[in-house]
């Protein structure tokens, strides 16, 4: 998460990655009575390393073209009355980009990631709460995925309409667990009985 952070702040937020990060001097952290994020030498490296391919891809470089980016949008969801808050890493007129440091940037494994860490949920989020909270209307959300080893390689994806839809179900869900907990004050977590676990029986 750190990297990710530093690789965000590094392609989207250049003017500013000197202030907020510094390279370590070899084995020692670097010396600095600042609040700077210290990276080894080997993240520096691959932060610029993955901020230079990402700046030279053409389609990159037409998205980043125009556009802003971390700012917020904040919303009452209409159903629980929630507040709500979206930042999309860059937004331009009628698009929200979003930028993923991975393994695999490859469809299959983009698609593997996107199951995995719930990205159908955050881009109908945000999606849906963007316009809502008066960011203007929206044609697309638009992942950027860049591998953190050579080549570096880059994937730009677009989620389908049925994935998205289950995305939608997912964070309205949890909307209303969230408004049923807030209800009723309680927060439930696990089974509070001894749950018995066994590993899957395999044949040797």
């Amino acid at each position: 998460m750190r990297l990710g952070a530093a690789v965000h702040a590094g392609v989207l937020e250049p003017e500013t990655w000197e202030a907020r990060y510094t390279r370590a001097n070899g084995r020692r952290p670097a010396d600095t009575a600042t609040a700077r994020t210290v990276l080894t030498a080997a993240e520096w490296d691959t932060c610029l390393h993955l901020r230079d391919a990402v700046w030279n891809h053409p389609t990159c470089q037409d998205l980043f073209g125009d556009g802003h980016a971390e700012q917020s949008a904040w919303w009452l969801d209409p159903d629980t009355l929630l507040l709500c808050k979206c930042r999309p890493d860059w937004n331009r007129p009628g698009v929200l980009v979003d930028l993923k440091t991975t393994v695999d940037a490859s469809p299959t494994g983009f698609a593997r990631a996107v199951e995995r860490y719930r990205y159908h949920v955050q881009a109908a989020y945000a999606l849906d709460g963007w316009p809502a909270a008066g960011g203007g209307g929206l044609e697309q959300f638009l992942f950027i995925a860049v591998e953190k080893s050579p080549p570096f390689a880059i994937g730009l994806y677009e989620l389908s309409p049925t994935i998205l839809r289950q995305g939608r179900h997912r964070y309205q869900q949890a909307l209303r667990t969230v408004e049923d907990c807030l209800t009723r004050q309680q927060w439930p977590g696990y089974d509070p009985a001894i749950t018995l676990i066994d590993l899957p029986w395999r044949t040797p």
